[in-house]
């Protein structure tokens, strides 16, 4: 694999034969990279985009919320490979990086936005009533707000509306939320890359 991603986890999403999906990644998402390279907008690392578009192409999931927007590379590499499925992402738009930017998503191209929709706010206030709305959905990812509070609120909130998917944990190892998460409700939890990892439900 060109990147070090766990190989547990590429079973589990069905990734015998990369070469495909990373040559689509390389055109899409790795641009972006390039643009902010060396700059400290607290994205995620490349392998970690790369294993949520790899992701993304394999399950096409219909709905997919995450928390943590920023310059947008989570966004973009999800908003990429997904097909006919909608990505919301809860941001509470206040500036982020070092030093403070307010150009919230900047990666993501206006022919992607068509899927993409923006709730500003807190998840904590957002993230009850948007699920009860939507029902059930197939991706969560936390990157937000790392106290172990918010993340484990956001980990159980998430998990009472999936019947099947993924949990994507970035920064999971600044506190114990995720591993005690699992824990308690039996999920695996597997590293996927850096300080990423993915809670598995079946």
């Amino acid at each position: 694999m060109i990147y070090n991603i766990n190989n547990e986890f590429l079973k589990c999403i069905g990734l015998e034969d990369y070469t495909e999906i990373f040559h689509k990644f390389k055109k899409s998402v790795y641009p972006a990279i390039e643009r902010i390279k060396g700059q400290e907008l607290w994205q995620i690392s490349e392998c970690e985009a790369f294993s949520l578009f790899a992701t993304v192409f394999i399950i096409k999931p219909r709905i997919i919320i995450e928390t943590g927007v920023g310059a947008g590379l989570s966004s973009l590499s999800i908003l990429s490979a997904l097909e006919n499925g909608r990505l919301i992402s809860i941001d509470p738009l206040i500036s982020y990086g070092n030093p403070p930017r307010k150009d919230f998503g900047f990666l993501v191209p206006d022919y992607l936005r068509k899927n993409w929709n923006i709730r500003r706010g807190l998840s904590r206030d957002i993230m009850p009533k948007l699920l009860d709305e939507i029902g059930f959905i197939d991706i969560f990812l936390h990157d937000s707000e790392h106290s172990y509070d918010n993340m484990y609120f956001e980990l159980k909130t998430s998990y009472s509306h999936m019947k099947n998917g993924i949990i994507f944990v970035d920064n999971y190892n600044w506190n114990n939320a995720a591993i005690d998460f699992a824990n308690e409700m039996n999920l695996k939890l597997l590293d996927v890359c850096d300080d990423m990892c993915a809670i598995l439900i079946y």
